[in-house]
């Protein structure tokens, strides 16, 4: 059996996917994802997304489970190493294969980048904790990926309808994404003057392109647009708001039909740029992934 842990919001489920299905295709093996963070009292975001923006329906772990064995199994999350640990207490023969250092098993645990070889081939349940994040597990099988990874119309969003309309008409229509929030407490998010160099460079290469701002914090991107370099750009600048919460999506949709990326770290946006289908479609990113 091989799990997918799956964690966080939008961004991180979709890669978390991706990786899943790099794993199904490359391997022939089926993959469950242990939904176990979208359940109990502590669901981050909008909870699970894949279904209901992707129309994904995938076997998850908490359905392998009567109700009750299972919301024990939830609810003993903080007292032990999440369920894989669980498992293997219970008796599964379990490996473990991460890719970032944060995972808490104990037991057999390889980095994914130095896997001994034929290591795997000990154990018939592997666990696959981590973000998988970038572009590698997805260009080999992009041709099926793409097809799953498919947004419902924004026809009946009067408010996303417009702005999509808007990128659309554009002839060169670049996304700027501002992750603040948890960016910001940990330290991940850009200064204004790597948005100001990026933006600058660009607009002198490409005199006609539109600015298309999307941020999680649209009140500070407004207070700091001069440190931005977004005022002498004013009139090719549209700040795109109201897409929130449970339509948070709604912006990644929009965001993939720009043609050119300037974003920081953030899984959100770089999957905005992996959907994109524009052929000659760049990334400007301060994250080396």
């Amino acid at each position: 059996m091989n799990i997918v842990f799956m964690n966080g919001g939008l961004g991180n489920q979709t890669f978390q996917y991706i990786y899943l299905r790099y794993l199904e295709l490359q391997t022939g093996q089926p993959c469950i994802i242990d939904d176990s963070p979208f359940w109990g009292s502590d669901v981050p975001h909008n909870g699970y997304e894949l279904e209901k923006v992707f129309h994904i329906h995938h076997q998850r772990m908490s359905e392998l489970f009567d109700a009750d064995v299972w919301n024990y199994m939830v609810s003993q999350r903080n007292s032990v190493a999440g369920i894989a640990q669980e498992l293997s207490d219970g008796g599964m023969p379990l490996c473990m294969v991460y890719d970032t250092p944060n995972y808490r098993f104990n037991g057999t645990a390889y980095w994914a980048e130095n896997i001994p070889d034929h290591a795997l081939d000990h154990f018939q349940n592997i666990y696959y904790h981590g973000y998988w994040l970038g572009n590698r597990y997805y260009i080999d099988f992009e041709n099926i990926i793409r097809k799953e990874l498919v947004f419902p119309l924004l026809v009946t969003n009067q408010n996303a309808m417009q702005y999509l309309i808007q990128v659309k008409n554009s002839v060169c229509p670049v996304c700027i994404h501002i992750r603040r929030g948890d960016m910001v407490a940990c330290g991940w998010c850009p200064e204004p003057e790597y948005y100001a160099d990026s933006i600058g460079t660009f607009s002198a290469a490409h005199p006609h392109a539109d600015f298309f701002l999307f941020s999680d914090d649209p009140d500070w991107c407004i207070a700091h647009q001069k440190e931005l370099g977004l005022n002498a750009l004013h009139e090719h600048v549209h700040y795109i708001t109201g897409n929130t919460s449970e339509n948070s999506w709604m912006d990644l949709s929009i965001m993939s039909n720009c043609h050119y990326f300037i974003v920081g770290r953030s899984s959100f946006s770089l999957l905005a740029w992996m959907l994109c289908d524009f052929p000659e479609k760049e990334l400007i990113t301060s994250w080396q992934f």
